[in-house]
Parts: C-alpha cells; structure tokens; sequence
C-alpha cells in the first residue's frame, strides 16, 4: 500500500510565533488523500526537529515525501532536506506558492512539481507515479474539509485572545465546504451578480489558468442543492445564519450547528482585537521570545544593562545631577562662561568687558542703562570700537537697545 508523507517547514524562524500556526494547506491534501484510501501522516518542522524529521522518513522509507513550499524563505530548508532524504523514498513531490511561482527552481532536486491547488496532484502522484511539472484543476466546490485530527492545536502558540487559532484559506471559500446562494459571480450581462440569480444560458466570465486568459461560457445546467439554514443570535446582538453542518468554534472544541446548544459559548473576535492583536501580539517588540534573544544578544556584547545598574554608575561617577531649578541653570550657565562660549577670548586686554559680562551672568542686580529692563543684558563699546576697554567706554544694555544703537533692527511689514 502507498504511503505518503506530507513535510511543512519551520517557519518559526522567521516569523517567530506568528509562524507558529497550524499548516492547514497539507491538512486539505491530507483530508483528499484520506478520500482517495492513501496511507498519510503530515510532519510540521516547527514542532519536529530537522534531524528528527529525516530520521523518520529514513526508518519509515515512505514512498511519496510532500515537501511544502509556502513562501519563498522556506525554499533554502526544503532543498536541503529533499537532498538529505533522496536515499529513503522513491518520490519526493514540491508544491505550495514558491514552487508555483517558480516551478524550475527545484529542478534535479524533486521529482515532481505541483502548481496550485495539490488536492488531485498529490493524488496522481502517489496513485499514478506520476513525475514532472503539473497543475490539476480542481472544483472550489469539492475541496474536503481539512483533516485537523493529523496534529495537534495545543502544541502551536499563535493565538487570539489567548486562544489557539489557525489560518483560513479565504481563496476557496469556507474551510468546511460551505457555498450559499449570495456569493458573487461575474456575468457577461451584469458583473458581480449573485449566484441564485444565474439562468440556464447566462453567460459568465471565467479565468482559462492554463492560457492566463479571460472566457466566456455558457450555463448549461443548474444543480442546486439546498440545506437547511440556522440563524445564531449572540449576546452583543450578532446574528448568524449558518448550514445545519457548518462547524463553529466553542469553549469545547468544534462544534457543528445542529449539534449546538443554548448553553454552549461560541468564540469570535472583532475588528478592533483583530487590530490589537496585529499591533501587540505579532510585534516582534512585543514578542517575548523576541525580548529575551535581543536581551541576550546584548549582554553577550556587554551593551545590556538594567536601568537600575545604570543609575547606580552615574551616581557612582557623579554624573547624574539633582534636577533642582537653580542646579539646571547654574549647569547651562557654566557651559557658556570663559572658555566653554566659542565667543570668549583670552585677552587681558579686555578685563572690563569681561568683568562686566561676568556681572550680567552671576545675576547680580543690573538694569539696561536706556530702558532700565533687566532682561536680555549685554554689554556695548560706546564708541563703537570692541578693543577699546575703557570702562568709562562700557555701558550694560539690552539687546534691544543694542540693536537700535548699531541700526540693525529689521522692519517687518
């Protein structure tokens, strides 16, 4: 009997908890090749160890080894491991969005290559021997629900109000297999029509994958099957309308809806948490798998002090001043006397302005000789010449004064 083993990467990694969810595109291939009577297990590397991975495919020697390629940063993994487990399986089969954007990037390293949806590929692959590069059409309407039994939900920590979640393949619709009468289809005569509206020879536009064209076809037949609907009202007034078979998450696991009872809490969430968790839970700041490697990765380098050893060296060194009023000013004082002002120069020949500025600076009681104001004081050469330091030459003003004597005052209009 063909067994298959379906391998996802470690994208914690890169992603940190946010890439720690459970792999729900390989548990729709798991659930098609549950369908399809084909032995399968599914190993996610973000909870099985590299060499423990090899090491099991090595004991087990399946004869097919999916290898998911969900982006582009998994692509350097998943080629080394498909070169380390060459020797142990007969088949080794890529897909996922990296390989279906670049399907010769693995060429010589896998035996086949399967461009988007992988339900009927991983299918004919295991069944068939098939080998190369494929792309199988598949009906949105016929996807499986995916096999969540392979692992398990405790062991990934990405969670939502502190409660596990895993993602949704929004592309095909509802997980569990769900289609209703107002999803939105594009007619020749009108687009984004409602699908009960749809007529035996309406025509509607489809994409052709194959050309990457737009076509035109023709309705032929209508199959409807209809289910009974269930309309849930919550407390915060929401209200639900949902198949007797649809699966809601609650308090107890998975539930489906005509298996539901008053008492029973379903979990959701809303835009503003959707938000929140964004900003708090998939910030890498405020990460604390994220905290605790920036933290150690500083003290390696001896950067990382705590605030409080910090302060204990500035008062150590007596570098951290009282932030009293007058201590704050005296200290922007001193930085701007003598030597520390870049217009201070050291000339004896200069003593009585010196004296005076100094006046000025120590606070002590002086007004502008003109306007008798005692801001913003300054000392002027009467006659004009800066080496001439008589003090019968000198006079304390302020700079508006000052202005005015030297006719530098500017008119604004």
């Amino acid at each position: 009997m063909t067994k298959v083993t379906l391998v996802t990467p470690n994208e914690r990694k890169y992603l940190g908890n946010a890439g720690d969810r459970m792999p729900l595109g390989v548990l729709y291939l798991a659930s098609a090749l549950n369908d399809a009577d084909i032995e399968n297990d599914v190993v996610d590397m973000n909870h099985t160890h590299w060499l423990d991975t090899i090491d099991k495919i090595k004991d087990e020697k399946p004869d097919v080894v999916g290898l998911s390629l969900v982006s582009s940063m998994s692509y350097p993994q998943m080629k080394v491991l498909a070169e380390e487990i060459r020797p142990y399986t007969d088949t080794i089969v890529a897909g996922g969005h990296h390989v279906s954007a670049l399907p010769h990037s693995l060429d010589g390293v896998v035996d086949a290559v399967v461009l988007g949806d992988g339900e009927n590929g991983i299918i004919r692959v295991a069944r068939d021997g098939w080998k190369g590069i494929m792309r199988q059409e598949f009906n949105i309407n016929e996807f499986p629900i995916p096999d969540r039994t392979k692992l398990d939900i405790s062991k990934y920590k990405m969670e939502i109000l502190g409660l596990k979640t895993a993602p949704m393949t929004t592309m095909r619709g509802c997980p569990f297999s769900c289609i209703e009468e107002n999803q939105k289809i594009w007619f020749s005569r009108k687009p984004n029509d409602k699908i009960k509206n749809a007529k035996i020879g309406d025509k509607i536009i489809s994409l052709n994958e194959k050309l990457n064209i737009l076509e035109e076809g023709e309705i032929k037949n209508i199959k409807i099957q209809e289910k009974e609907l269930f309309e849930i009202e919550l407390e915060d007034g929401k209200k639900l309308k949902l198949t007797d078979d649809h699966k809601v998450f609650t308090t107890k696991g998975w539930k489906q809806v005509k298996k539901l009872l008053n008492t029973d809490k379903i979990l959701s969430f809303n835009f503003n948490e959707k938000i929140s968790f964004n900003k708090k839970i998939l910030n890498p700041m405020k990460n604390k798998l994220s905290k605790e490697k920036m933290i150690d990765t500083t003290r390696k380098r001896g950067w990382y002090k705590k605030s409080s050893e910090r302060m204990k060296n500035l008062w150590k060194n007596k570098k951290l001043p009282t932030n009293t009023k007058q201590q704050i000013i005296a200290r922007h004082k001193s930085k701007n006397k003598k030597e520390n002002n870049g217009m201070w120069k050291n000339d004896k020949n200069d003593r009585n302005f010196s004296n005076l500025k100094n006046i000025i600076l120590e606070d002590k009681y002086v007004i502008c000789a003109w306007c008798n104001s005692n801001k913003h004081l300054c000392v002027h050469h009467i006659d004009e010449n800066n080496k001439n330091d008589n003090l019968n030459n000198l006079v304390i003003i302020c700079k508006s004064c000052h202005s005015k004597i030297h006719k530098i005052e500017r008119n604004f209009k």
